[in-house]
C-alpha cells in the first residue's frame, strides 16, 4: 500500500507583504472609482481601451457593441429612423479608417435580423486591409462624388491623423448625404480638439455636436465624440 503525502507549500513572509500591497492597491483602486462620476468612468473605460497597444492597429477587431458604446450610440436604432427618412432608398453605410473591425459586418447582420432591411457597407482604411478601399478622409469626395452615404461611422479613423482636420470633415460632409448622419470618435491634445470644435462655424449646411473629454490620467489626450448630421 503506497502512503500519501501531502505537501503544503506556505508563503514566505516576502510573498506576504506582496500579496498584502497588492490588495491595498486594488482596495485604493476601488475607493478612487466609487468617487467618480459617470462621465469619468465613462472616460476611464475608453483610457485604457485607447493606450491598449494593439488598439489602433489594422488587425484589432471592434465589434458593433464596443463601436456603439464608445460613439454613445445605438447604430442600429440610427439605421431604422434614417429608413423612416429615406423609405425609397437602400441605406449606404460608409466605415471609414475600418481596419479589420467587425462592425460593418454585425451592423448589417443586426439591422437585417432587427429590422429586416438590407444596408450596404462600404470600408475605408489606408493600412490596406481586405475588403477595404484605400482612401483617406481628404478625398472621400474624389473618389465617392456627393451626397453618396446615409451614415458615415469613423472610430479613431484617418481624421484622427489628418493633417488638415477641416479638409476631413468638409469631405465627409460632402459625401454624406442631406439628412444624413456621420459620427466620428477622435483623440488628440486640447489644442486640436479646441480647433474642431471651431468648425461648427465653417459649415453652414450641417450642425456640428461634440462631447469632449479628458481621460482621467496624467496624460494630455483628449477625446472627443464628433456629431454631423447634414441639413442641407
Amino acid at each position: 500500500m503506497l502512503n500519501s503525502s501531502i505537501f503544503l507549500i506556505m508563503p514566505t513572509a516576502k510573498s506576504k507583504r506582496f500579496q498584502n500591497k497588492q490588495r491595498e492597491k486594488r482596495k485604493r483602486k476601488r475607493q478612487k472609482l466609487v468617487g467618480l462620476s459617470k462621465r469619468d468612468l465613462r472616460a476611464l473605460e475608453l483610457q485604457r481601451l485607447v493606450y491598449r497597444p494593439d488598439f489602433f492597429k489594422s488587425g484589432n477587431s471592434r465589434t458593433l457593441a464596443e463601436v456603439n458604446s464608445f460613439h454613445r450610440k445605438d447604430f442600429v436604432k440610427i439605421i431604422h429612423d434614417l429608413k423612416r427618412n429615406f423609405p425609397n432608398e437602400q441605406l449606404e453605410v460608409l466605415d471609414e479608417g475600418a481596419g479589420n473591425s467587425s462592425f460593418g459586418k454585425e451592423l448589417q447582420e443586426n439591422v437585417k435580423t432587427q429590422t429586416g432591411l438590407e444596408i450596404n457597407v462600404t470600408r475605408t482604411d489606408l493600412q490596406g486591409v481586405a475588403d477595404s478601399r484605400p482612401h483617406s478622409p481628404q478625398e472621400l469626395f474624389k473618389h465617392f462624388g456627393r451626397n453618396k452615404f446615409h451614415l458615415i461611422v469613423s472610430t479613431f479613423g484617418g481624421t484622427t491623423y489628418s493633417h488638415s482636420i477641416q479638409k476631413s470633415v468638409s469631405n465627409l460632409i460632402s459625401v454624406l448625404k442631406p439628412g444624413g448622419v456621420a459620427s466620428l470618435l477622435l483623440q488628440g491634445s486640447k489644442e486640436r480638439l479646441e480647433q474642431i470644435k471651431k468648425l461648427g462655424r465653417v459649415f453652414p449646411n450641417a450642425h456640428l455636436d461634440f462631447f469632449v473629454y479628458k481621460y482621467p490620467s496624467n496624460t494630455n489626450a483628449y477625446g472627443c465624440v464628433l456629431t454631423i448630421k447634414k441639413t442641407g
